[in-house]
C-alpha cells in the first residue's frame, strides 16, 4: 500500500580530492496495528484521514407479527468493518453486534439481532397502536475487545396490517334530548347540561390521520330510522348524534341506535 510504504534514499560522499559518492535506497513498510475501531456502511467521509459519518439505517416491520427480520433496510443491510484492513488475517478479530438501546425504552424486548449477522429481528408481538415507529441503537464491536465500537442508529417504522376494525372508544353511549327539539338539535351527554354527546372513533391501522369511514344508523323502535342522524365533527374521529326528526315523549321516550363504522378503503 502506497500510503504505508516510505523510500529512503541514503547517499555516501568521501572527502577526496574528486569525491566519490555511494548511494543506497532503502524501502520501509508501515506495519498496520489494531488501533482503530469498527465503522459501519456505508462510510462516507471526505478523506481517508476523516471519521465515518454517523450512519442512520432504515427499515419496516408490519403490525401483528411477533417473529421474523424487519425488512427494507437501507441505505443496505447493517454491517460493519475493521478499520484495520491491512492487518493480517491472522491479527484480524471478529465484529459483533448488540442492540444498545430502544426508544421508547419500555419496549426494549421487542427487537433482536444476530451478533453474528447484524440482522435485526421481531422477538415480541408488534403493534401499531401501542408505538408506530422505534429506533434502535446497534453497537458492532471487537469481538477480542468490546471497548472498541462503533453506534448506527435505525428507525422502524410500523405499517399497518390492514386487518383492524375501526372501534368507537365505548361499547354504550347514553344521549338526552327533550321533546319537540328542532331539527338539527345536538344530543348531550348528560340530561342537564349542554355538552354534546361525542362519539369517539379510531382505528388502529390509521394512527396518523383520519379513519377513511362511512356511518350507518338503524334506530329502534322500527321505523324511526329518520328520527336522527349521526354526523362527522372536526375530523372523522369524532361524530354526534343529531336530531332529525318530531320526538314525543309521551308517544316514545327512549331510542336505541346501533352505530356502525364501516371503513371506505382496503
Amino acid at each position: 500500500n502506497p500510503d504505508h510504504q516510505y523510500l529512503l534514499v541514503v547517499t555516501a560522499v568521501d572527502q577526496g580530492a574528486v569525491p566519490l559518492t555511494a548511494t543506497q535506497t532503502f524501502t520501509i513498510n508501515i506495519l498496520d496495528e489494531d488501533d482503530l475501531p469498527p465503522a459501519f456502511n456505508p462510510c462516507i467521509r471526505d478523506s481517508m484521514a476523516d471519521p465515518c459519518a454517523p450512519v442512520t439505517y432504515t427499515a419496516e416491520v408490519t403490525s401483528g407479527v411477533n417473529s421474523g427480520a424487519v425488512s427494507n433496510v437501507n441505505p443496505e443491510p447493517v454491517n460493519a468493518f475493521d478499520q484495520d484492513r491491512d492487518l493480517a488475517q491472522a491479527d484480524q478479530t471478529a465484529i459483533k453486534y448488540s442492540i444498545a438501546e430502544v426508544s421508547p425504552a419500555a419496549y426494549a424486548d421487542n427487537f433482536e439481532i444476530n451478533a453474528d449477522t447484524g440482522v435485526v429481528s421481531v422477538a415480541r408481538m408488534i403493534n401499531r397502536a401501542d408505538v408506530d415507529s422505534y429506533m434502535l441503537k446497534i453497537e458492532a464491536y471487537q469481538e477480542d475487545n468490546p471497548f472498541r465500537l462503533a453506534i448506527a442508529d435505525m428507525m422502524i417504522t410500523v405499517n399497518p396490517s390492514g386487518t383492524e376494525k375501526p372501534v368507537f372508544d365505548q361499547t354504550n353511549y347514553v344521549g338526552y334530548v327533550a321533546e319537540n327539539t328542532p331539527t338539527g338539535t345536538t344530543v348531550r351527554s348528560a340530561a342537564a347540561g349542554q355538552t354534546p354527546l361525542k362519539l369517539m372513533l379510531s382505528d388502529p391501522d390509521v394512527l396518523d390521520g383520519n379513519p377513511a369511514v362511512a356511518i350507518d344508523v338503524t334506530t329502534q323502535p322500527a321505523g324511526n330510522n329518520d328520527k336522527f342522524t349521526v354526523t362527522q365533527g372536526s375530523t372523522t374521529r369524532e361524530w354526534y348524534v343529531l336530531v332529525n326528526g318530531d320526538l314525543d315523549a309521551e308517544t316514545t321516550s327512549q331510542y336505541t341506535l346501533t352505530v356502525t363504522a364501516r371503513e371506505t378503503t382496503a
